[in-house]
C-alpha cells in the first residue's frame, strides 16, 4: 500500500495524541484502511471494503505494530468504544470502519467547512475525554 493520508493538527489536542499506543493504533487504522472502495481476498472469500474499511487480524497488527496481541485487543477496544472506529466481526475476519473517514481524508471542499470540522472534532474530543476519565477510575480502583 503507498500513497498518503491527512492528519488534521487538532489531533495535537486529543486524548489519542495524549497515549502514545493509543496513537500509534489509530494511525495504524487509518493507514490500514482503503481509500477507495476495492476488493479483497480472505481465504476463498471475496471481501468487498468501502472507503475508511480494512481487513483486520489481531496477530499480523500485533506483528506490524511490535505490540503483544493483548495490548492491540484493548487500543482496538478503547477506539471502538469512543467511536471512533467500528468492527463487524465474523468468524473468519474482522472489518474495521474507520468513523468519519469522509471528513478525515476527502477532497471535496465541503468537508474542509471549517464549522463542520469543528463540531466533529469537539464531539469526538468530548467523547474520547469522557472515556478516557472512565478508563482511568477505573484503573485507581484497581
Amino acid at each position: 500500500m503507498q500513497g498518503w493520508l491527512k492528519l488534521h493538527r487538532k489531533i495535537l489536542h486529543s486524548e489519542i495524541f495524549e497515549n502514545e499506543k493509543l496513537l500509534k493504533v489509530f494511525i495504524y487504522c487509518l493507514t490500514k484502511a482503503s481509500h477507495k472502495s476495492t476488493e479483497s481476498r480472505v481465504g476463498r472469500q471475496k471481501v468487498t471494503l468501502k472507503p475508511g474499511q480494512f481487513i483486520f487480524g489481531r496477530k499480523k497488527a500485533a506483528s506490524e505494530l511490535s505490540m503483544n496481541e493483548s495490548t492491540v485487543r484493548d487500543y482496538i477496544k478503547i477506539l471502538q468504544e469512543d467511536s471512533v472506529i467500528s468492527i463487524n466481526t465474523t468468524n473468519k475476519y474482522s472489518v474495521i470502519t474507520v468513523e468519519n473517514w469522509g471528513i478525515y481524508q476527502s477532497n471535496d471542499e465541503e468537508y474542509d467547512n471549517k464549522t463542520t470540522a469543528e463540531k466533529t472534532a469537539r464531539r469526538q474530543l468530548l467523547v474520547i475525554r469522557e472515556t478516557a476519565e472512565r478508563h482511568i477510575q477505573e484503573w485507581q480502583r484497581t
